[in-house]
């Protein structure tokens, strides 16, 4: 389940308030768990979090790739007043070791990806530039932008949700991932790109958020060479995007963006 029915009070100007009820998205705590090791808790919608594991796990350097991930276990803990989860992955003892030196305890709040980091050289990390993979036409990128809501089911029944989707080179949307946080959500994409093996050089990204350095940052370490975002990208995004080679356009609207870099 990602949302619940919640009582609410609807007022509207000029009418009574009257009694109704509400579809609010599930946020809850997800710890991620390395051989035994709690690494990082993070709030989330508590779907394809075996996705989200993988994904993170690669864009956070965590792993090189995902075959130093021998295994991915669900387990819910619903008996408490608040719903949460583990995750537990078993990762390469050289992988483990790393992991062990970085020191670092993450407690992650929704959209917020600093939590916990012990110093200001975990922020930025070296990523190697992207490669050229295909260019994406402007008709391409409105065919997907126009296209994207209907791909967002939780979205539509919430409006509290953020998207990451896959889109071929046509600007066909392939597969939509949401979640109360957006890294989240660009996490669980790109953590099913990397189970299906998806060819990253054939098509973009595509963000119903703003574009942050580190959804910039999360799409090089993956190779994505072209991100779309709906809203405004930060300037840190804005020059690591072309530090990395990266194709970054923002404030998609159907006929029209801003190309960043």
């Amino acid at each position: 389940m990602t949302d619940r029915e919640w009582p609410i009070q609807r007022w509207s100007l000029n009418v009574a308030a009257s009694s109704a009820t509400d579809r609010v998205a599930l946020e809850c705590p997800v710890a991620l768990v390395y051989n035994g090791v709690s690494h990082a808790v993070m709030m989330a919608t508590p779907s394809d979090l075996d996705h989200l594991a993988r994904g993170f796990s690669v864009t956070e350097g965590i792993v090189p790739s995902v075959d130093h991930i021998y295994g991915i276990d669900v387990f819910p803990h619903l008996g408490g007043e608040v719903e949460s989860y583990s995750v537990e992955l078993e990762i390469s003892a050289r992988c483990m070791s790393h992991l062990s030196q970085q020191r670092r305890q993450l407690s992650g709040r929704t959209g917020c990806g600093l939590c916990g980091v012990e110093s200001l050289s975990h922020v930025l990390r070296d990523v190697e530039s992207v490669s050229s993979g295909v260019v994406i036409a402007p008709e391409s990128i409105d065919t997907a932008v126009r296209n994207l809501s209907q791909q967002q089911p939780l979205q539509a029944t919430t409006g509290g949700v953020h998207a990451a989707a896959w889109c071929g080179e046509s600007g066909d949307v392939q597969c939509v991932f949401e979640d109360v946080g957006r890294h989240n959500a660009l996490d669980k994409l790109l953590g099913s790109l990397l189970a299906d093996k998806v060819d990253i050089n054939t098509g973009f990204v595509l963000m119903s958020s703003r574009g942050s350095y580190e959804i910039v940052q999360k799409a090089a370490v993956m190779g994505v060479s072209t991100l779309v975002t709906l809203s405004a990208p930060s300037a840190l995004a804005c020059q690591l995007a072309s530090r990395f080679g990266m194709t970054l356009i923002g404030f998609a609207r159907p006929g029209r963006h801003s190309q960043y870099s």
